[in-house]
C-alpha cells in the first residue's frame, strides 16, 4: 500500500521568487552527480527571478540574495541512475561557502538491483540571510561500493522564496 502527500500553493505573483534548473555540476566531470570531492550545481538562466531580491548569472553556482530576511529554499535533485551499486550522492546547502547545519540530505540511495535503479531527493531549508549572502548547493559521494558515475535523467531544480523580515520574539517565527 503506497501513500503520498502533495502540497500545492497558488502564488499571487513572482515577488521574492527565484527558480532555476540544471543538469551540470562544477568540476572535471560536469555530468557526474556523485563526485569524490564537493562540487556545486551550476544553475542555468533563472526561470523566475525577482531582481529586487536575487542576483544570478547563467551557469554560475552562486545565487546572491539582495535583501536581509528569511528565505525558504527547496532543492529537488535530478532523477538519477548509475551503473554501480549502492551509490548515494549527498546534497548540502552552503551560504558564503559554509555548509549549513541540518541542511544535508543523503537519501538518494541507488541500489541498482531489485527494481531500485533510480533515485532522487528533496531538501527544504529555512535561511535567515543578509544582503549579499551567496547560496549554493553542494554534492559529494556519501557512500559507494564501486565509485561509479551517477548520471541525471532529468533536471535538478532550486526554488527560493523571500518570506520577509525575521521576527523571532518570544520563540515564535512570524512572516
Amino acid at each position: 500500500n503506497l501513500n503520498a502527500t502533495i502540497f500545492i500553493r497558488k502564488l499571487t505573483d513572482n515577488t521574492g521568487i527565484f527558480q532555476a534548473n540544471t543538469t551540470q555540476v562544477s568540476g572535471a566531470s560536469p555530468d557526474d552527480w556523485n563526485p569524490d570531492t564537493t562540487e556545486y550545481a551550476l544553475w542555468n538562466s533563472a526561470m523566475e527571478k525577482d531582481s529586487q531580491y536575487y542576483y544570478h548569472s547563467d551557469g554560475n553556482q552562486n545565487i546572491t540574495v539582495l535583501q536581509d530576511g528569511l528565505y525558504i529554499l527547496s532543492f529537488n535533485s535530478p532523477r538519477m541512475t548509475s551503473t554501480g551499486q549502492r551509490e548515494a550522492p549527498q546534497y548540502t546547502v552552503y551560504v558564503n561557502d559554509v555548509s549549513q547545519d541540518g541542511s544535508r540530505t543523503g537519501s538518494s540511495y541507488i541500489r541498482d538491483s531489485s527494481g531500485a535503479e533510480e533515485s532522487s531527493t528533496v531538501l527544504t531549508y529555512a535561511l535567515n540571510l543578509s544582503a549579499e549572502d551567496d547560496i549554493k548547493i553542494g554534492v559529494i559521494r556519501c557512500h559507494s561500493t564501486t565509485n561509479s558515475v551517477v548520471n541525471d535523467l532529468d533536471e535538478s531544480v532550486i526554488y527560493i522564496e523571500y518570506k520577509g523580515e525575521l521576527n523571532n520574539e518570544g520563540g515564535w517565527l512570524e512572516w
